[in-house]
């Protein structure tokens, strides 16, 4: 499996060196929505959000309001359902633990996620781990994350209309703000919604 998207893509080129606040609202890291300089240690968490999802078909931060969705982000506030998690074993449990800690200088570095058990492990008794109710939960899933994520571009094209309005902008301008998720603050590839967050 590969997983790529490079739309926001930035070199680092010093530790805490990025500042520009963009990600997709499901798998953004703390950092970003609390506005802090940050590195590539914000991938780590999406990576241990996009383990959450493949393992039990679900994100673990999940709500129809943003507000509190970034909340609960910013708190680190998720748990393991004990009825989706029984059949995962402790190791993976234990990879995810490690990559989902709201302060990024504790959070697993790519070098120590790759010494997991869990990663280091190829033998047939993963082959033998029955996801399908992961399948299935993702199969639901992926409905409400396109409602929520409609909704999400919905309430960003009005913010960007009424600041455009607010700030005397032009016609021009305006018409612009309203298009089809190509403008600058917002753009919509296949589920979840890219957001550029407003400083």
């Amino acid at each position: 499996m590969k997983l790529c998207d490079f739309g926001f893509a930035r070199r680092v080129h010093t530790p805490n060196s990025i500042t520009h606040r963009v990600g997709t609202p499901t798998y953004v890291a703390p950092e970003v929505l609390k506005n802090i300089p940050h590195d590539e240690r914000v991938d780590m968490w999406s990576v241990g959000v996009t383990m959450f999802v493949l393992l039990v078909g679900y994100a673990p931060f999940m709500e129809d309001d943003q507000l509190k969705l970034f909340s609960k982000i910013k708190r680190g506030e998720w748990q393991f359902q004990k009825s989706d998690w029984q059949a995962i074993s402790d190791d993976a449990k234990d990879l995810i633990r490690g990559l989902l800690v709201v302060d990024p200088v504790e959070r697993m570095t790519v070098d120590e996620a790759l010494r997991s058990p869990w990663i280091k492990r190829f033998n047939d008794s993963l082959s033998s781990v029955d996801l399908t109710g992961s399948i299935s939960n993702l199969a639901l899933k992926r409905k409400k994350l396109r409602s929520v994520t409609k909704t999400l571009i919905f309430m960003g094209k009005l913010q960007s209309l009424r600041n455009c309005v607010e700030e005397g902008s032009d016609e021009e301008d305006i018409d612009a703000s309203n298009g089809n998720g190509t403008d600058d603050t917002y753009a919509t590839p296949d589920m979840d919604a890219v957001m550029e967050f407003d400083k």
